[in-house]
């Protein structure tokens, strides 16, 4: 059965499934200009089909992908969002907006892991995920050298985001949902974008919580280093950068195509294993977004903020050769990305502590581990203690689900179908697992974010303020005051090194 909804730009048409009405590619930015901000949408007339997704944004498309699923076609024009909703009437629900992972190079709001149904039908709520420009048409700074002929930031990826959220602010109520109540969710790139949100000044107004999956406030680079990685990309492409004729012209595929071939020859280890993401430019983002938060730029926001138990097991995966590491070459590889005179400090802290929870403390488990911490479950507690300074509501997770597949545990991403109930689908399963323990636990996550949507209490469990509190996820759901307290001191004074790829 079709549905009719009213937007400030013109009429959309979804249609019906199982109570809730669906509404896909619905167009909030018009077709983007290359390299500059995103702009509103021009008026339609009649009513604009909302039953099919819109284009992701272009993107390198991995052989292996994590979700066994048919991705949308390609284009610049990506501009799109996809809405479930209960009801079309004035309901006034909570609204929740996801923000898809994928390194800020990768991904769509309309992956069917994100299926907004179960979630909508479950908790009374309406749910939005969006798109967004990704990779070096979304995230190249090239305002300095271009010498201001194209004046990108490095940002424009998350002026996107701000304009969905935008579009929400604008319409969400003609879908049912409260424009005063939205929370904005994220995991991975998208964790790491929502809180860059809780330090925008452009996003203030926008949304009123925030749940931060598998990614906090310490990914948005220095200017001077996305310089680097702009002039690197360009001297792969053989591209001069007062060129802006041959910048503006070249297709997006040979675009990503040198991005491709930056990635895999690049030899300047200042740029780090994720090239693109926000930048620190002084406007969009004014300065680091853990300093924001200091300062006091989310004053009053209620926060979750959580991370797997065994995040970077997907990232040994994708990399064989991290499978043979030894001790020499484990040390090797942890210099690159902390202090050296701290480093047989943390190794050793660290095998004790896979020691306590009975595992093999191998240089391949200890590799895993550190990087679990230092890239993602540290960044969350230090966003938890600086909001608990601006706000009482903050709460912590841990996720120790692990997946059927052999050698993933409780990997990077492994949430994200329970969050959504998407875990029973084809080609999702096979990586989350399924039957009546899946089930309960993604019930219990999934009333935890509904819950907190709806009043940023996630249900029964203490704020992180008292004795640090962290509810975990799993085959045994509990509260666990504290956890692996030496691995998080071990950490202390070394803030240059977390969320660092």
């Amino acid at each position: 059965m079709s549905v009719i909804a009213e937007t400030t730009y013109g009429r959309v048409e979804g249609y019906e499934h199982d109570a809730i009405k669906v509404f896909k590619g619905i167009r909030f930015g018009a077709p983007p200009e290359r390299w500059q901000p995103s702009q509103a949408p021009q008026p339609w007339d009649g009513v604009a089909d909302a039953t099919h997704v819109g284009a992701m944004a272009p993107q390198i498309l991995r052989e292996r992908r994590l979700f066994n699923t048919e991705p949308p076609p390609q284009s610049e024009d990506c501009l799109f969002l996809n809405v479930w909703t209960p009801a079309i009437d004035e309901g006034r629900r909570p609204v929740m907006v996801w923000i898809h992972g994928g390194g800020f190079t990768g991904g769509t709001g309309a992956s069917e892991v994100y299926e907004g149904k179960s979630l909508a039908s479950r908790g009374d709520v309406v749910v939005v995920t969006i798109n967004y420009r990704l990779g070096p048409l979304g995230f190249l700074r090239l305002s300095e050298i271009t010498h201001g002929a194209i004046s990108s930031t490095g940002n424009e990826g998350m002026l996107d985001q701000v304009l969905a959220l935008r579009w929400v602010k604008e319409n969400i109520g003609n879908f049912g949902g409260d424009a005063d109540n939205v929370t904005i969710f994220g995991e991975s790139a998208g964790g790491m974008s929502v809180g860059c949100h809780l330090a925008m000044p452009a996003s203030e107004g926008f949304f009123h919580k925030a749940i931060a999956q598998s990614g906090a406030c310490h990914n948005a680079q220095p200017a001077m280093r996305a310089n680097t990685v702009a002039e690197q990309l360009l001297r792969m492409l053989e591209i001069d950068p007062v060129d802006t004729d041959a910048l503006l012209s070249i297709s997006a595929e040979a675009l990503l195509g040198g991005f491709a071939k930056y990635l895999g020859e690049r030899s300047d280890a200042t740029v780090g294993g994720m090239p693109f993401q926000p930048v620190v430019d002084g406007a969009v983002i004014p300065e680091h977004p853990i300093r924001c938060l200091r300062s006091g730029s989310a004053e009053m926001k209620p926060v979750m903020v959580g991370a797997t138990t065994e995040e970077w097991k997907l990232f040994l995966s994708m990399n064989p050769a991290d499978s043979i590491l030894d001790d020499e070459s484990l040390l090797r590889r942890l210099g690159r990305s902390m202090p050296r005179g701290r480093i047989d400090h943390v190794v050793d802290v660290y095998t004790e502590g896979l020691a306590d929870r009975e595992m093999n403390a191998t240089p391949l488990e200890l590799f895993s581990a550190i990087n679990t911490d230092r890239v993602f479950r540290i960044p969350g507690i230090r966003l938890a203690e600086t909001q608990l300074q601006r706000a009482g509501q903050v709460y912590c997770y841990s996720f120790d689900w692990r997946s059927p597949l052999p050698g993933m545990g409780a990997c990077h991403a492994l949430e994200l179908p329970f969050v959504f109930g998407t875990h029973a689908k084809e080609g999702i399963s096979n990586f989350a697992g399924s039957g009546p323990a899946a089930q309960r636990l993604s019930e219990d996550m999934q009333d935890a974010w509904l819950n907190f949507a709806r009043d940023g209490s996630p249900g029964d469990w203490p704020t992180y303020a008292k004795n640090r509190a962290t509810k975990f996820f799993g085959r045994k759901t509990r509260v666990e005051d504290d956890p692996q307290r030496e691995e998080r001191l071990v950490w202390e004074g070394m803030d240059s090194a977390l969320g660092v790829f």
